[in-house]
C-alpha cells in the first residue's frame, strides 16, 4: 500500500516588532562640549541606547611632565589616589564604589592620567563625587609604601615581557634622555628614593596648572 504524505503546513508568518531598546538604535548621539567655571572641559555624549554610564575624569599630566628625579610620579599618584583621600579613607571609597555597583580604573600615559567608572544611569552623580575624590589622595607614607612595592613589581613583569622591553628600548632610542624615553612606570631608582613629601609637592603643582582654562576633562 502506497502512504499518501502528509500535506506539509507552512507556518502562518507572524508579524515581527523591533523591541523599544532596539529602536532606540536609530536616534543619532547627542554630543554637548563646554567650558566650566573652574577651567575643566565638560564633555558629555548620550546615546538613546545606553543601559549604562560611564565618566572619566581626566588631568593633563603624565610621564612627559616628569623630570628624571620624579620618573613614574603621575603613574604612582595614580596609585595612590585609590588609597582614599583625606575625607574618604581608602576603605570607605571601595566600599562606596561597590555599594553603587561601579566599574571604576585609572589609567596613566605620556600625556594625561584618568579616573574612569562605569554605573548605572541614575548612579551617575554618586560615581562623580566619587572620581573627585580620587583626584585628591591623601598620599599617606604607608599608603606609599604599600604602592610603590606593587609598582616596582610591575615594572618587574614588564622587565619580563619581550613585548614590553622592545617598546621601551625603541623610546629610548628615539627620545634619548627626554621624558618620552623612559618608560611610564618610571624606574627603580626614581621611585625608590621618592618621598611623600614629594608627591604632594608634585600633585599641588600639577593641581594648579590643570585648574587653567582647556586643561582638564570631565567626560
Amino acid at each position: 500500500m502506497t502512504r499518501t504524505p502528509t500535506p506539509t503546513r507552512t507556518p502562518t508568518p507572524t508579524p515581527t516588532s523591533t523591541p523599544p531598546r532596539a529602536q532606540a538604535t536609530d536616534r543619532p548621539a547627542r554630543r554637548h562640549a563646554q567650558t566650566l567655571s573652574c577651567g575643566a572641559t565638560l564633555i558629555c555624549e548620550v546615546r538613546p541606547d545606553a543601559t549604562t554610564a560611564s565618566a572619566s575624569w581626566s588631568v593633563p599630566v603624565g610621564s612627559w611632565d616628569e623630570p628624571a628625579a620624579m620618573a613614574g610620579a603621575s603613574h604612582l599618584l595614580e596609585h595612590l589616589a585609590f588609597k582614599g583621600s583625606r575625607d574618604l579613607p581608602g576603605a570607605e571609597l571601595d566600599r562606596r564604589l561597590d555599594a553603587i555597583g561601579a566599574d571604576a580604573n585609572a589609567w596613566t600615559g605620556e600625556d594625561r592620567t584618568a579616573y574612569h567608572g562605569t554605573v548605572l544611569p541614575e548612579r551617575l552623580s554618586d560615581l562623580n563625587a566619587l572620581l573627585a575624590q580620587l583626584l585628591r589622595p591623601a598620599i599617606r607614607d604607608e599608603d606609599l609604601s604599600t604602592e610603590r612595592s606593587v609598582v616596582l613589581e610591575e615594572i618587574a613583569m614588564a622587565d619580563d615581557d619581550p613585548e614590553s622591553r622592545a617598546m621601551d628600548a625603541c623610546a629610548a632610542a628615539a627620545f634619548g634622555d627626554h621624558p618620552l624615553g623612559r618608560p611610564v612606570l618610571g624606574t627603580r631608582a626614581s621611585l625608590s628614593a621618592m618621598t611623600a613629601a614629594d608627591l604632594r609637592a608634585w600633585r599641588d603643582r600639577h593641581d594648579r596648572e590643570a585648574r587653567q582654562p582647556d586643561q582638564s576633562e570631565f567626560l
